[in-house]
């Protein structure tokens, strides 16, 4: 039975409504306020990132300084973006568990270091695309790896742009 703050407006409304009254939130309010969280995680990612590609229309893609520690780079190769991967699946599932640990973005390729090390070359990227709170990587002949990384728009921004300049 809804609270007499909250009668108006119905039963679907009822959870919100409750929230703004200061009402104690239901499990669909829990569920509500963190699709909230995620709507403003998206929206933050976005602003970043349209900051970012506005930048790098007339700035360089800069390399982290201090560089960080990474074996094997390669004369050249600067590490410009590093992210933890919560989650790396190859795509189509080849039977092997999804992966974690970082993810290095260079000027010339992914490289996820963890218990499984991943490296691409930057060039046989064929499309980055997002969905939801995941990176698409598309390698060509169906393959790909679908990345789940804190800030993906703006890693996929910095992304396009180092996949440009080493092409």
């Amino acid at each position: 039975m809804a609270d007499r703050r909250t009668a108006g407006y119905g039963q679907r409304m009822e959870p919100v409504a409750a929230s703004l009254a200061g009402i104690p939130v239901t499990p669909a309010g829990d569920a509500l306020a963190d699709a909230a969280a995620v709507v403003d995680r998206i929206a933050a990612d976005e602003a970043a990132a349209r900051d970012e590609r506005a930048r790098l229309e007339t700035e360089a893609l800069l390399p982290l300084l201090p560089q960080p520690a990474l074996d094997g780079l390669l004369d050249g190769e600067a590490i410009v973006d590093v992210r933890q991967a919560t989650r790396v699946e190859h795509i189509p599932g080849d039977g092997r568990a999804d992966a974690t640990g970082r993810l290095h973005l260079t000027t010339r390729r992914l490289i996820l270091t963890g218990p499984e090390r991943l490296e691409v070359d930057l060039t046989t990227i064929d499309e980055l695309s997002l969905v939801g709170e995941r990176l698409l990587v598309g390698l060509g002949n169906g393959l790909g790896l679908c990345v789940d990384i804190a800030a993906p728009r703006v890693f996929r921004v910095r992304a396009a742009h180092a996949i440009a300049e080493a092409r």
